[in-house]
């Protein structure tokens, strides 16, 4: 990976965080617009649609992004080839998803309100698994900004038409209705890109070539399952509790940040697939200056932002949604700390996956969310509402300690600047704001936030020349 390679990350992943963003301010002003009109309860109720079908939406992708990118990274022409029989597997599994989910709906859901919401928002599920496999195939070519400018214009479109909906006295259906009519137009219109791009892209099915797909799909899709589970999971389980209906939308707020900010490290991660695995080809060495440099700034930046919202999150979420989302605020640092550790997961995965190594994360995945899900009800049971953020914290840690291991069997990973030590100091200045936020939370987090800064200095975690390398690539343009 020289620095064309650098320059290629840098700028699609841009791109992809440039969409993102949109995405996620967008989400933010609906999901504040949406929380203060319906209320928790029924804001909650709606969520809870929303995510019985973004937990199918990993069964629709199969994890096959990896795959898209990796192949195109190691042969652009084959890698082609590969995407046009991903499309078509993904209509087909997509299809019989939606039709699967709207029965499931049926026959297990109590309400017929609920019920016809789920199948309305399981119509979704075609227009945004289109729209995913464009943005990943988008992503494996380089091209990137064209899955922005899809973001740019569909996801602003449809929370001014949603609001428009809602205020003029459409009700969870209505906006159902725009939610799924948005992605469908945004699905489709991203094929019809792709297609302008690479006119051999286009639905088919060849044995030699399918076949290899579907090796790969089994443990790639469940390691996407099992991932989209640790954060649907909760709202799915939670709701089944007797006696924890109202904190449903709490849950579900802070549920939405945690989806919005982990896209992030997501994106960077998927933008430097294809270098990545150029990059082991050559044996180059800079994977893993890409693993210990990308670690050190999730937990740095990361790590303020959980300390920030530990200070002033109660506040914020008070102002910006209301009272009663005060228990949110409470815990949304919290979350976001969380966070850290799916990020690190999520960058130290990517050599690996650049490899090949399905099963094997799969398995480590497995195990993570196993125990996520049997400490989630006992937690919960013991210390009540912070009982869901112990269980996902439980689970990710996991999950970060065995992808550790995995990458450490062929990789080189400064375990202690990379993880150790910058984890031993956000622990520290973690302890320091939960010890004064009550007295002054300016206070706690100014001292946290010196402590984190001074302390990357002194312990050695950063250096000089590292911050100048990595100035002079950001500072020039584009090629």
């Amino acid at each position: 990976m020289k620095n064309r390679g650098l320059k290629s990350i840098i700028w699609n992943a841009s791109y992809l965080i440039g969409g993102q963003g949109i995405n996620t301010i967008a989400r933010a002003i609906y999901s504040v617009a949406l929380a203060r009109i319906l209320g928790p309860e029924v804001y909650g109720t709606f969520n809870y649609g929303l995510s019985w079908y973004l937990i199918l939406l990993p069964i629709t992708i199969l994890g096959l992004d990896v795959l898209m990118s990796r192949e195109v990274g190691r042969n652009r022409e084959q890698g082609i080839e590969i995407i046009s029989n991903i499309l078509l597997i993904r209509i087909i599994i997509t299809l019989l998803l939606t039709l699967a989910s709207s029965i499931a709906a049926w026959l297990v859901e109590p309400d017929p309100d609920v019920v016809l919401l789920i199948i309305v928002l399981s119509l979704a599920l075609l227009g945004r698994s289109l729209f995913l496999w464009g943005k990943s195939a988008f992503t494996a070519i380089e091209a990137a900004r064209h899955s922005f400018r899809l973001d740019a214009l569909l996801r602003p479109a449809e929370v001014l038409v949603g609001l428009m909906v809602l205020l003029q006295g459409g009700g969870l259906i209505a906006i159902a209705f725009v939610h799924t009519l948005s992605w469908w137009i945004q699905g489709f219109w991203s094929l019809r890109l792709l297609k302008q791009l690479e006119p051999t892209i286009y639905p088919r099915l060849e044995p030699v070539v399918a076949k290899k797909i579907l090796k790969a799909a089994i443990p790639l899709g469940l390691t996407s399952l099992f991932a989209t589970w640790f954060v649907q999971g909760p709202i799915v389980m939670f709701r089944g509790l007797e006696g924890f209906v109202p904190a449903l939308g709490q849950l579900t707020l802070m549920i939405q940040v945690f989806l919005m900010l982990s896209s992030i490290p997501v994106a960077i991660g998927n933008a430097a697939l294809p270098i990545l695995t150029r990059s082991l080809i050559r044996q180059d060495g800079k994977s893993d200056l890409f693993v210990n440099g990308m670690l050190r700034i999730i937990i740095f930046i990361g790590g303020l932002a959980g300390l920030f919202l530990l200070a002033f999150g109660e506040p914020l979420v008070v102002l910006i949604f209301g009272p009663d989302y005060a228990l949110a605020g409470r815990n949304l640092g919290y979350m976001v700390l969380i966070l850290v550790l799916f990020s690190c997961a999520v960058t130290i995965a990517r050599p690996s996956l650049a490899e090949g190594r399905y099963g094997v994360i799969s398995r480590d995945t497995f195990f993570s969310v196993a125990l996520f899900t049997g400490s989630f009800y006992p937690a919960i049971a013991y210390f009540g509402f912070p009982g869901i953020l112990i269980s996902m914290a439980a689970g990710q840690l996991l999950r970060l300690i065995l992808l550790v291991r995995l990458h450490r069997k062929n990789h080189s990973l400064d375990l202690s600047t990379a993880l150790l030590r910058p984890f031993a100091l956000l622990t520290i200045a973690g302890l320091w704001v939960e010890l004064l936020r009550s007295h002054s939370p300016y206070l706690a987090f100014a001292g946290a936030a010196g402590l984190m800064s001074a302390g990357w200095v002194l312990a050695g975690i950063i250096l000089r020349s590292e911050i100048d390398l990595l100035s002079a690539h950001l500072f020039r343009r584009q090629p």
